[in-house]
């Protein structure tokens, strides 16, 4: 089993970069990754970074501020997968549609359409 299909016990103990997503914090996102970690890293019940970003980018918008998708397009950027599916299977963007994160739904589509091109 890989690292990214790896599912961490839930230990309550959160990741430098699942703090980096739930903050919405590139700069420290861009040095988890700069420093090798792992685009694809999983958290409780199966959550990548990328969905991790998306619920984040979408519960600013929730409070009315302005949508930002800034995290979910570095990890797109540095290889993220978007097939890879939470334990109820969903994908990330699913999870993007589900929040009405439109805008990370049409950043993963066109990923998803120049990946397969």
């Amino acid at each position: 089993m890989g690292t990214s299909d790896a599912i961490r016990p839930t230990d309550n103990v959160m990741s430098s970069a699942e703090i980096a997503v739930n903050n919405l914090d590139l700069d420290a996102l861009r040095q988890f990754l700069d420093t090798g970690g792992d685009v694809n890293d999983r958290a409780w019940e199966g959550w990548t970074l990328l969905m991790s970003a998306i619920d984040s980018e979408a519960c600013l918008a929730d409070d009315g501020q302005p949508l930002r998708v800034e995290c979910t397009a570095l990890l797109l950027a540095r290889g993220a997968d978007t097939g890879l599916v939470k334990h109820d299977g969903s994908t990330a963007l699913e999870i993007a549609d589900e929040r009405g994160h439109w805008l990370a739904a049409e950043l993963i589509r066109a990923w998803d359409a120049s990946s397969r091109a």
